[in-house]
């Protein structure tokens, strides 16, 4: 819809510079009067889309469809500040839909994105508790195999590990030719902005951008 609109704001105003050529003005006039106002509005557009997705996130977590909150969370990743979207997911997805893998992904990269702050304890402690209520079942089994106590993990390493069963639950893709991280990122989150999230989560396949080739299978964070 942004673009349609846009796209008719560009046509209006080449259909005015067209008069404007033909009056004692000069189509330059119409550069310095309407350009700027052209920009307003496309980055109030674009503006509005991010804020509306984040908005649809909030109203669909206070009805309860926390599944819905998450796609509209997904779609507000663009926006400056990230960590903001990325704790409303890390809690939902450890409060409300039981998912500690999941929930420790989006705590670790509120860590990658501010280390320090409040917001950052608070996802540090987050990680901790995610550590105690795994640990007590990860033990269980460890030692029915083996009759020992295990050393209880550091909450990083516990954090790392949790990230890797988020990892085995997400969604793949298959590259295809002429993809990019960014596109690919586009087409799945609706923001070019995540490309680094593909790539933090592909690492052991991907060490830089341009290593993205046709066939690979990776995986989307």
């Amino acid at each position: 819809m942004r673009t349609r609109v846009l796209e008719s704001a560009l046509d209006l105003v080449h259909q005015i510079r067209g008069w404007y050529r033909y009056t004692s003005l000069g189509p330059g006039a119409l550069d310095r009067t309407f350009l700027p106002v052209l920009f307003f509005f496309a980055a109030f557009f674009s503006g509005c889309h991010l804020e509306n997705a984040e908005q649809k996130g909030d109203t669909e977590a206070k009805l309860g469809r926390f599944e819905s909150a998450i796609y509209w969370y997904e779609s507000a990743l663009g926006t400056e500040d990230r960590s903001t979207i990325h704790w409303k997911m890390a809690e939902i997805f450890a409060n409300k839909l039981h998912d500690p893998a999941s929930a420790a992904y989006h705590y670790r990269r509120i860590l990658a994105l501010h280390g320090g702050g409040a917001r950052a304890e608070a996802s540090r402690a987050a990680l901790r508790r995610l550590e105690a209520v795994s640990a007590p079942e990860e033990g269980s089994a460890s030692r029915a195999k083996s009759g020992s106590t295990p050393k209880p993990m550091a909450p990083e390493q516990a954090a790392a590990e949790a990230e890797k069963a988020a990892k085995g639950k997400v969604r793949t893709y298959v590259v295809q030719s002429g993809d990019t991280l960014a596109s690919i990122s586009k087409k799945f989150y609706q923001t070019s902005s995540r490309w680094k999230d593909v790539l933090d989560a592909n690492q052991n396949q991907l060490s830089n951008p341009d290593a993205l080739k046709a066939g690979q299978t990776i995986i989307l964070p």
